[in-house]
C-alpha cells in the first residue's frame, strides 16, 4: 500500500499562510494601539505639566497674560488632538475587531483540514492495517493448508 499523503495538503499550506498573515494583520493593528496610547498618555502628561506651568505663573504676582494665553491656547490644541486621538482609537478598536474575526475565522478553515487530515490518515492506517491482516492470514493458511496436504 502507498505511503500516506494528504491530498488537500496545498490548500492547508495555502489556508495556513493565510492565518498568518491575518495573524500578522492583528498585531500590526495592537502596535499601532499602543503607539496611540503611549502617545496619548504623553499629551496628557503634556497638559498636566502645562496646567502646572499656567498655576505658577498665576501664583508668581507677576502675571504675564501673553505667556497665560499662549500656554492656553497651546492646551487647547493638545486637547484637540486628545480628541481626535479618542476617534483614532475607537476607529483602530473596530479594526481591530474585524482583524481578529477574520483571524478566527482562517484558524477555523486550518482546523478543519486538519481534522480532515486526521481523519483520512487514520482511514488509512485501519486500511494497511487490514491489509497487512489480510496477507498475515493468507500466510498462516499457506503454513497451515501445507501442513495438511
Amino acid at each position: 500500500m502507498a505511503r500516506y499523503q494528504f491530498q488537500l495538503e496545498t490548500l492547508r499550506k495555502l489556508r495556513q499562510r493565510h492565518r498568518d498573515e491575518r495573524s500578522l494583520k492583528l498585531a500590526e493593528a495592537f502596535r499601532a494601539e499602543q503607539i496611540l496610547a503611549d502617545r496619548r498618555s504623553e499629551i496628557d502628561q503634556e497638559i498636566v505639566e502645562l496646567r502646572s506651568h499656567q498655576r505658577g505663573i498665576v501664583e508668581s504676582g507677576n502675571m504675564n497674560t501673553t505667556q497665560l494665553l499662549e500656554s492656553q491656547r497651546y492646551q487647547a490644541s493638545l486637547e484637540s488632538q486628545l480628541q481626535v486621538m479618542s476617534q483614532q482609537a475607537s476607529t483602530l478598536n473596530e479594526e481591530i475587531e474585524r482583524r481578529r474575526e477574520a483571524l478566527v475565522e482562517a484558524d477555523r478553515e486550518v482546523r478543519v483540514l486538519d481534522k480532515l487530515d486526521e481523519r483520512r490518515h487514520g482511514e488509512h492506517r485501519l486500511e494497511r492495517q487490514r491489509d497487512e491482516a489480510k496477507v498475515l492470514d493468507e500466510i498462516g493458511l499457506r503454513r497451515h493448508g501445507g501442513a495438511f496436504s
